[in-house]
């Protein structure tokens, strides 16, 4: 997001409708890349939209990388005659 606009609300709702796609789509999750320098950009998906450290970011296999690899689980779809 453009530097801006940001804080509008921009980012969270982009990230929102990816997620709802993964969802409807029955993926497990949402990964994606952030470069380690972004600090602005870690602080957002971390703290405001609640990804983690991917179970293969690099760091967790002893190697620095200038990037993290962040991901966040999606909802499973609920059987059919199930409420909402």
């Amino acid at each position: 997001v453009a530097e801006a606009r940001r804080g509008s609300g921009i980012g969270r709702r982009v990230m929102g409708l990816l997620q709802l796609v993964g969802a409807k789509l029955e993926l497990d999750c949402v990964l994606l890349t952030v470069f380690e320098s972004n600090k602005g950009a870690l602080a957002f998906y971390e703290a405001k939209l609640k990804y983690g450290l991917d179970r293969d970011d690099p760091s967790l296999f002893g190697r620095e990388e200038c990037y993290r690899l962040l991901s966040k689980s999606l909802p499973k779809p609920k059987p059919l005659g199930e409420a909402n």
